[in-house]
């Protein structure tokens, strides 16, 4: 639903002409580190919890901003699935290891 509400108020942008210039180029963040939960500290853990959210948000601005472009170039629906592919996979990793550490106890 997250995903549905960007593309909706990125087309919506689009049609009021109100795309900002400098979603012209757009970049997409790098992966944060995720540590094994396992073995990780807690200080590790927090602190890629906060570069996980940064992630996240930067990816969904990401994702708005190829929906901007996808409306003139084809491949740009592609580039939206794929990040939206490493959205999914980063937070599921970042679960699956903070799992790991919950259960440490």
């Amino acid at each position: 639903m997250k995903i549905a509400s960007i593309t909706a108020t990125a087309a919506l942008l689009c049609t009021l002409g109100l795309a900002p210039a400098a979603l012209a180029a757009c970049q997409a963040a790098p992966e944060p580190a995720i540590p094994n939960g396992a073995s990780a500290q807690a200080d590790e853990m927090s602190m890629v919890t906060e570069e996980v959210k940064a992630y996240v948000t930067n990816m969904n601005e990401y994702v708005q901003c190829l929906s901007f472009q996808a409306k003139d170039d084809p491949s740009g629906v592609q580039k939206v699935n794929a990040a939206i592919d490493r959205i999914e996979t980063v937070t599921m990793e970042f679960n699956k290891q903070l799992r790991a550490f919950k259960s440490r106890g």
